[in-house]
């Protein structure tokens, strides 16, 4: 799930082309509306007793959140899946999803329970709180949610990965003023699914302003400095990580 309120681009706190004011800071209304686009593309190789294991994924969504409530120390907003496109590929083996037509075709098998965790998570439903500052406090599915979901799929539908994810967008901005050419580094987590994490120590620079549609945005530009790769050490997992470098 993706919850992307925070845009890089889309900071609109300065019309100043030689400074700006980096900070996150939301006001929310009640009624209104947020739609976030979302393309994640992955390719990955694992070399395990010599043979290589290939795998590649990509997942196009959209994301509609609704400011339901505002408070003075922040807000509730109500979330759901306007689209949910994914194709993957696993040594060869072929599947696609899509929440137009979640029947289109029959998984692959070994895939069964892959394809009901997609077919749920596209009809899923949520709520978030956030305080003043716009961080998320907690999230929760609608009763009922991934009830029937295999056990071994419940850690990819975990609300924790989401409000780490929503936050660390929250805080990738500096929070102060920021002259073009200035740098500041975070750090970051991805979850890749199956328990596999990127840990991404990133570069931000602040590149001035740019009119988009006539408005005036602030853009950021990001680079990857250090990536280390883990895998949770489940019991049963087939393999541990002793090391990992980027290319």
């Amino acid at each position: 799930m993706y919850r992307l309120l925070l845009s890089l681009l889309v900071v609109g706190m300065s019309q100043i082309s030689h400074a700006a004011d980096l900070v996150y800071g939301p006001e929310y209304q009640a009624g209104e509306v947020y739609k976030s686009k979302s393309e994640v593309e992955v390719e990955q190789t694992l070399t395990i007793a010599g043979m290589a294991i290939e795998t590649s994924s990509n997942q196009f969504v959209i994301t509609t959140e609704t400011v339901e409530e505002v408070a003075d120390d922040g807000a509730t907003l109500s979330g759901s899946f306007d689209t949910m496109q994914t194709e993957m590929s696993i040594q060869g083996t072929n599947y696609s999803f899509s929440s137009e037509n979640p029947d289109a075709s029959i998984p692959p098998a070994g895939l069964e329970a892959v394809d009901t965790l997609f077919k749920e998570l596209a009809v899923a439903e949520w709520t978030s709180t956030v305080d003043e500052d716009g961080h998320v406090l907690s999230m929760e599915y609608a009763d009922g949610a991934f009830d029937d979901l295999d056990p071994a799929l419940q850690s990819e539908v975990d609300l924790q990965n989401n409000i780490r994810d929503a936050n660390q967008q929250a805080e990738r901005l500096p929070g102060r003023r920021i002259e073009v050419g200035q740098t500041w580094e975070r750090t970051e987590t991805m979850n890749l699914g199956g328990g596999q994490e990127f840990s991404i120590d990133r570069e931000f620079t602040y590149a001035g302003s740019e009119t988009v549609d006539g408005r005036t945005l602030e853009r950021v530009d990001v680079k990857s400095l250090t990536v280390e790769y883990t895998i949770a050490a489940t019991p049963g997992a087939p393999f541990t990580v002793k090391s990992s470098d980027l290319e």
